[in-house]
């Protein structure tokens, strides 16, 4: 139970529940919907010009998990404005504050560096995943190799 839980969460990590690119761009805009939304509904607390984009960085985090990193690259780049301008001071313009700024492109650098150790991270674990399907390949000949050779080996001392 527990390999088949493991195997699908390795299945989910490395990008291989098939959804089609219409569907992933899909999810990722319903992700950023959400996030946007919760990000309004939480804007009183946080107040104005305060974590401006964190909803929104775990959004991109978690398209880039559910999607890809395409969808990921994608909604970070419609997600860095819309917060901009929707919940930096004055709310709803995009008047050049140095603060808002300075975050936007600290959310920018952080979320491309992001991304790029999550392909990085995809791409090592199929490697893994395909070098471990060789490795038991060649094991499991090995393994026929010996059953053969045990066999030979028993049928000419039968003989002996």
């Amino acid at each position: 139970m527990y390999q088949r839980i493991r195997n699908r969460i390795a299945a989910f990590l490395l990008g291989e529940i098939a959804f089609s690119t219409a569907q992933k761009f899909l999810i990722s805009l319903c992700i950023v919907a959400v996030a946007f939304g919760l990000r309004t509904v939480l804007h009183p607390v946080f107040g104005p010009d305060r974590y401006v984009f964190p909803a929104f960085y775990l959004a991109i985090v978690l398209i880039a998990f559910v999607a890809g990193t395409v969808p990921a690259l994608v909604a970070s780049i419609i997600t860095a404005p819309i917060a901009y301008w929707a919940f930096s001071e004055p709310a709803f313009s995009l008047t050049y504050k140095a603060g808002a700024v300075a975050a936007l492109n600290f959310h920018i650098l952080t979320t491309g560096l992001n991304l790029l150790f999550l392909a990085l991270l995809r791409r090592t674990l199929a490697e893994s995943r395909r070098e471990r399907q060789r490795a038991e390949e060649v094991a499991a000949s090995h393994a026929d190799m010996f059953r053969e050779f045990n066999h030979r080996a028993v049928n000419h001392l039968q003989l002996v």
